[in-house]
């Protein structure tokens, strides 16, 4: 399955090094709310049979806006702060096995981080039509504001197909061809 994710230098770095990347937990702060809500996701990867064995889910995109279009500068914006942009992020291109992505539907998955952030005491149930609507796929069909989101327990080198730098000059939002050594 052809997917993209966005990664820090030092996560490029680990890759690299280690031939996989996997993300911690201790990345999190313990009162971050958004934690539940990864906790979340990474039980429901764990119920459909893809062991996380005690790693965080690494996050990528499926589709954005379009079957099999990639994200954008744009993307990236609308989900990272400047201060991680100027730090250093590459978009990484990969081809990993089908059996080990977990695809859901971005909006809803919004819906589900709200529900953690509002939660006073401890993680919110969710409703099954939030399930639902979050797991219910139809590439096919996306509008161009609907985006599919892929949740993986880890990343392989053998993986990669490319690794691309983010254009962050002002008005640019093509990517530069970056290198994977």
């Amino acid at each position: 399955m052809r997917l993209w994710t966005f990664q820090s230098i030092t996560s490029i770095q680990e890759l690299e090094q280690n031939g996989i990347l996997t993300a911690r937990w201790d990345r999190y702060r313990d009162h971050d709310k958004w934690k539940s809500a990864y906790h979340w996701i990474s039980e429901q990867m764990e119920q459909r049979g893809i062991p996380c064995e005690g790693n965080a889910p690494i996050w990528a995109w499926h589709s954005c806006g379009k079957l099999g279009q990639a994200p954008t500068l744009s993307t990236a914006r609308n989900l990272l702060s400047d201060l991680e942009l100027e730090a250093g992020v590459k978009t990484i291109e990969l081809e990993c096995p089908d059996h080990l992505a977990l695809l859901s539907n971005y909006g809803p998955w919004n819906d589900i981080l709200d529900q953690h952030t509002m939660a006073k005491d401890g993680p919110p149930t969710i409703s099954s039509a939030t399930i639902e609507a979050l797991f219910s796929i139809n590439p096919l069909s996306l509008e161009p504001y609907e985006s599919i989101q892929a949740t993986l327990p880890y990343i392989k080198t053998a993986w990669v197909v490319e690794v691309r730098e983010l254009s962050l000059r002002p008005g640019d939002f093509s990517y530069e061809a970056g290198e994977f050594v």
